[in-house]
């Protein structure tokens, strides 16, 4: 029976519709702040190349820049998400398990990094190609296509440094939880002598 006496509690704060998207798989990567400092980076730069033709030049030569540093950090991705797998102890397993959205929750943000990183590559390299072949001078296409080069590098630049918190963030939980279990393993010898 409830007591009368004890005030009622009050509901939680509904959330708005951009807190709501923001936990959605869709919401998580368009709100990450990696995605939405690059789309300006990638908007200006794009508008620079398309505007300016002596920038627009030297293009090719930054495309391929990018290339090269989305496939070296693509790499350098998969190693740290490597390391982190074979990191896992048992005890750190079964806490990620119960944890919102699980093993896979853990994963995912190495995954859309990589992901990010391999299409930027692919993207770059395309363009870097057909370079020759779009309009010179104010082109709106070349602006277009040199932005979305740079979204994709800026976003696997930035989402990878992202990627190096929430990797120094698993090892802090995880010898937090190894001094906890060697606490109680200790604990548990004492009263198993003491008895």
């Amino acid at each position: 029976m409830a007591d009368s006496n004890r005030p009622a509690e009050a509901a939680p704060p509904a959330k708005t519709t951009k807190e709501s998207l923001r936990y959605t798989p869709a919401g998580s990567v368009l709100l990450a702040s990696d995605f939405l400092i690059s789309v300006p980076i990638g908007a200006v730069l794009g508008f620079l190349v398309g505007q300016i033709d002596k920038i627009g030049d030297t293009a090719p030569t930054i495309l391929l820049a990018y290339v090269a540093a989305l496939v070296a950090l693509a790499a350098i991705v998969i190693a740290a998400h490597t390391l982190l797998i074979t990191l896992l102890s048992p005890e750190y397993l079964v806490l990620l398990e119960h944890a919102k959205g699980g093993v896979p929750a853990v994963s995912r943000p190495y995954k859309i990094v990589a992901f990010v990183c391999a299409a930027g590559s692919l993207a770059s390299l395309t363009a870097a190609l057909v370079w020759p072949v779009l309009p010179n001078g104010y082109s709106t296409t070349r602006g277009l296509v040199f932005g979305v080069c740079t979204l994709f590098a800026s976003w696997g630049i930035l989402g990878s440094t992202q990627l190096i918190g929430l990797g120094a963030f698993h090892l802090e939980r995880r010898t937090s939880l190894l001094h906890i279990v060697r606490d109680v393993r200790q604990l548990r010898e004492q009263n198993r002598k003491q008895a």
